[in-house]
């Protein structure tokens, strides 16, 4: 199965000051709250995500009765599904916003069964959230009678993300290019020798017998 990853999009509201729990007593939990909408609709509570590790997650969900059936309707006409994940701390007012979506046909075929990923600071609030599904819209999409949404959260800190390897792709792209630049260079000399080896002993000859003729002046 393919994963599929969609558009993520940060607002930062505030900057963070507090460290979020890892297993020490005296650290702040950060708390999470997660709303959603399809659509331009308004927002609504879907949950809270309560932290079991340090990485790991579930969220308690609640949904309206109609939901299901707006997201079918929402899926066969192309929709998005948007998430807001709202991250503060338990002891300021200090918060960050972001939110993420994906397409509601790839979410109602999978049942509601997602992932949403939280990329934190290492204060512990979120700069960025995503939501994907391993399952993808068919060519025809069925109306659900019953639905059991399941959803893993993991959390990403900032210290542990991949560092970008910037100077070493501009350096391989520098390799490329010179390389590419080589063939272009061997056929001029190649193509042009014929011509540049005659001007340069013309170049020779006459700097030669003007050498010639200023010392024969001289004497």
């Amino acid at each position: 199965m393919q994963l599929h990853l969609f558009c993520i999009l940060s607002l930062f509201v505030a900057l963070p000051t507090l460290a979020v729990a890892s297993g020490s007593e005296d650290q702040i939990i950060t708390q999470y709250i997660v709303e959603h909408t399809i659509g331009n609709d308004p927002f609504s509570l879907r949950g809270i995500i309560e932290m079991k590790t340090a990485s790991k997650g579930l969220i308690r969900q609640q949904f309206d009765e109609d939901f299901l059936s707006r997201l079918y309707v929402a899926a066969t006409e192309g929709k998005d599904y948007k998430i807001r994940l709202v991250s503060k701390s338990k002891s300021t007012d200090f918060q960050t916003v972001v939110e993420g979506f994906i397409n509601s046909c790839d979410l109602y075929a999978s049942g509601f069964t997602d992932s949403i990923i939280l990329h934190v600071n290492n204060q512990g609030l979120a700069n960025a959230v995503s939501v994907s599904t391993s399952v993808t819209c068919p060519g025809k999409l069925r109306q659900k009678k019953t639905m059991n949404p399941s959803t893993t959260v993991t959390l990403l800190r900032a210290e542990n993300a991949p560092t970008p390897y910037t100077e070493m792709y501009i350096k391989k792209i520098k390799e490329q290019e010179a390389k590419a630049s080589e063939p272009e260079q061997k056929s001029f000399f190649g193509n042009m020798w014929m011509f540049i080896i005659p001007l340069v002993i013309v170049q020779l000859l006459s700097a030669f017998f003007q050498s010639g003729k200023s010392d024969a002046a001289k004497k």
